[in-house]
């Protein structure tokens, strides 16, 4: 169950979506370039406070063609490899060039991993499996062994309903089930964080992006899990945020622009009669707008070669 005591020190954090990039998106007013870097530097705070492993489901990065201002800033930022602290990550679909496994080496995470900043937990990645032989195997205090995978996938919980019409993916439960010698499953791709419990108290656990870059997260509040191995349980953990720094006046915008295109397209069907023909319809657009003899000449042989 989730804690509401003050937690004692935790196993490892729960983190993913981090989406690292050089852009800022179009909702945000603020400096995102040093917001998102803040986050971050929270997570690894953490980290180096309670000396435990940070694992990460994927989409550190927005894109997979990262500039090396990109991976410089992340490499400093990314000290995780002091006291006991480490940071397990899989590729997620933007992590990787085309969204394909196969590409990997070629993307900005595997120069991370090649510099030893993060280490690859092997299955889960964006279109893979997991297989309980790659189960990461973390020891609580105890002594009890927790099987932890990690996936790129898409999960939502049942109760929740179908967060789209049409979507296909599998709920949370149904991952679960799927995979039934893992105590933990941590999931990425969904940008908005929750957990759910199975009747015999294992957990999957997907934790949401870290940084705000829609419009729709406007009040959405950003969180890690932290996670207690002896009793496979974990906490949401805020990450600060700064208030109004996400704005929705680009879609006013949008809206607007969408108003008047529909009013012009209303006053053409009004103003403008189609004719049958669409050589007619041609000849109309060439004496409304007043196009050239030879441009209009140049058209009618495109039109199988007739030349008028």
């Amino acid at each position: 169950m989730i804690r509401t005591s003050k937690p004692k020190t935790p196993d490892a954090i729960f983190t993913g979506d981090w989406h690292l990039t050089e852009s800022t998106p179009i909702c945000r007013t603020d400096n995102f370039w040093e917001a998102q870097w803040k986050k971050v530097d929270f997570i690894i705070d953490l980290a180096k406070d309670w000396e435990c492993h940070i694992f990460n489901s994927g989409d550190l990065y927005d894109r997979w063609k990262v500039s090396p201002y990109l991976i410089s800033t992340t490499l400093k930022h990314l000290s995780v490899k002091v006291l006991k602290s480490l940071m397990f990550v899989i590729y997620g679909n933007h992590d990787l060039p085309q969204h394909n496994y196969e590409n990997a080496k070629f993307c900005g995470l595997y120069t991370l991993l090649e510099a030893r900043a993060v280490s690859l937990c092997e299955g889960g990645s964006f279109g893979q499996e997991l297989t309980l032989e790659k189960a990461y195997s973390l020891v609580s205090p105890s002594g009890v062994i927790r099987k932890i995978g990690m996936l790129h996938e898409f999960a939502y919980p049942a109760k929740a309903g179908l967060p789209w019409p049409g979507c296909t993916a599998r709920t949370a439960e149904e991952i679960l089930d799927a995979y039934p010698g893992f105590d933990v499953i941590i999931t990425g791709d969904n940008h908005t964080g929750f957990y759910i419990i199975d009747k015999d108290g294992r957990l999957l656990v997907n934790p949401g992006c870290i940084t705000r870059q829609t419009a729709d997260h406007i009040n959405y509040k950003p969180s890690v899990y932290t996670y207690f191995a002896d009793t496979n349980t974990v906490e949401a953990i805020m990450i600060p945020i700064e208030k109004g720094v996400v704005s929705k006046e680009h879609l006013t915008k949008v809206e607007e622009r969408n108003s008047r295109i529909e009013a012009f397209i209303s006053k053409l069907s009004d103003e403008w009669q189609v004719a049958i023909s669409f050589e007619d319809n041609l000849e109309r657009f060439f004496e409304a707008n007043n196009i050239e003899e030879s441009v209009r000449q140049l058209i009618y042989k495109a039109m199988e070669g007739k030349v008028q």
